[in-house]
């Protein structure tokens, strides 16, 4: 295998161009391809290229051509503006001239002055060039451009923002175009990262991106999303003179959760409300994320193949469509766009829960994706059966300042209780928390099919009051005062110690 090596010596070339399709074997068809978008073709690439080839024996050769940067569909006007105009003009007098241009494809003025005696071109300064600048409306978001500029003498600032977003409207990313002969091409877009929380930044134009200098890219998904850029005035370039437009994903998902196991069933949904009825969504998605990658359970599409608006639904997991059932899934009318999943609580696993992401897309601009877990929620036991660790004491007869070990706990639910201490003594007639931090310890929880295991230790020390004590153990979301006394551990009788 071949390789070759590019090494770049002109930095503007390298952020423009591609050398794909380069080959250098076999030497009869190689070929070296230096290629530049159109949009990024400058006015200063007019010049002689030059080709040269050094081969083994210290043979080589060369091979130049003209390369003239030319201007298609272009209407250029000139006037002269001078305030009371003469018709001789002398040395310091001052001439005031305006060119107006539109061009097809991004393109550069320049301004040339033909001498009376020397049958030449000279590039001339000028006082002041504009560079016009339009954008495309969009219905939720507000872009803000300057309507014209002076070129090499102001900044170029762009600014992307959203529109109030109704109740429950969610935004995932916020995009700057430029329109360029019909084609949007995109410049830069800020997205908003659901696992980090943060909004992060993707170029998506190498010159754009250099010339640039991002002043704020912030998208507070449930509120509001701002993008803004400013190329600094010796940065400007004619070529900026454009159409630009931004556009932003954002639509209304709502997942139901949590899923209790002591319910009927689990209802997954995908509910989209953002829409107008003139807006035609194209497709909903409902996907599991398994493994930080997501997964695809249901798809609803837009089917015009029947000479109307109908939706096309399709399983994309057999094991999802082996115990679910689809409630409702259409993409048509907007209004009602919704997917709808019910597992019946017999087929409900452990492995359901999770995340859930739903996806939408439109054939405008509303498009987006929203996520929400699904809980399995299961009921830990009312109390707790208390064992002894240390040796018990015959007919659980302790002396005053002996020290035992009692246990208490086992499946305590999700989400996980904590097994508690409730005490009683002979004076008392009913049962009070006990909360003896120095003398209790709680295991750590241990994973067991829906749900967790735990255990709580109590290390207690008979005194004299403990005639006939009594020890429960409840979960944490219960109340000592409601405890009733079966099956308690019982420390009676006590003798004095010798």
């Amino acid at each position: 295998m071949v390789f070759y090596q590019i090494v770049w010596s002109d930095s503007s070339f390298q952020s423009r161009a591609s050398v794909d399709g380069t080959e250098l074997v076999p030497t009869s068809s190689s070929k070296f391809v230096l290629s530049i978008n159109a949009s990024e073709v400058s006015c200063k690439d007019s010049a002689m290229f030059t080709c040269k080839v050094v081969v083994s024996g210290e043979r080589s050769g060369h091979d130049s051509a003209q390369l003239n940067v030319v201007v298609a569909s272009s209407n250029v006007g000139l006037k002269d503006v001078t305030p009371n105009r003469k018709l001789a003009y002398y040395p310091n007098d001052k001439v005031q001239l305006e060119c107006q241009s539109t061009f097809s494809t991004p393109a550069c003025l320049r301004w040339c002055i033909k001498g009376k005696l020397k049958r030449i071109f000279l590039n001339i300064e000028t006082t002041m060039v504009l560079i016009l600048v339009k954008y495309q409306p969009v219905d939720l978001v507000t872009i803000d451009v300057p309507s014209k500029l002076l070129y090499k003498r102001q900044s170029f600032p762009i600014g992307c923002y959203s529109k109030p977003l109704r109740d429950g409207a969610v935004i995932s990313s916020l995009s700057l175009y430029k329109v360029i002969d019909n084609t949007v091409n995109l410049l830069v877009g800020a997205v908003y990262d659901n696992v980090t929380m943060r909004t992060t930044t993707v170029w998506r134009d190498r010159d754009f991106k250099q010339r640039s200098k991002l002043m704020t890219a912030n998208i507070n998904p449930m509120m509001d999303a701002t993008l803004s850029i400013e190329i600094a005035t010796d940065k400007v370039r004619c070529w900026d003179a454009s159409t630009y437009r931004s556009t932003a994903q954002y639509v209304e998902t709502k997942i139901n959760s949590p899923v209790a196991l002591t319910r009927k069933s689990a209802l997954l949904q995908c509910l989209t409300s953002y829409f107008e009825p003139d807006d035609t969504i194209v497709e909903i998605i409902l996907f599991k994320l398994e493994h930080g990658i997501l997964s695809r359970i249901v798809t609803a599409q837009l089917d015009l193949t029947s000479g109307g608006f109908t939706t096309q639904v399709k399983w994309e997991d057999l094991d999802w469509k082996s115990r679910g059932t689809i409630i409702s899934a259409s993409v048509f009318p907007v209004t009602t766009a919704n997917i709808t999943i019910q597992i019946p609580v017999n087929k409900l696993r452990c492995s359901d829960a999770g995340k859930f992401v739903c996806k939408v897309s439109s054939l405008g601009d509303k498009h987006g994706e929203s996520a929400s877990l699904l809980n399995i929620t299961v009921k830990s036991s009312d109390d707790f059966a208390v064992t002894s660790v240390t040796p018990v004491a015959s007919n659980n007869q302790y002396r005053k300042g002996d020290t035992l070990v009692i246990k208490c706990g086992g499946m305590v639910g999700n989400p996980p209780e904590v097994p508690t201490w409730c005490r009683k003594t002979y004076s008392e007639s009913s049962f009070s928390l006990y909360t003896s931090n120095d003398m209790i310890a709680v295991t750590s929880l241990t994973p067991q099919e829906c749900q967790f295991e735990r255990f709580s230790i109590l290390e207690y020390k008979v005194a004299d009051i403990d005639s006939n004590t009594e020890f429960k153990c409840i979960p944490s979301y219960k109340k000592c005062s409601s405890v009733s006394s079966t099956r308690p551990f019982i420390i009676k009788n006590t003798k004095t110690g010798m």
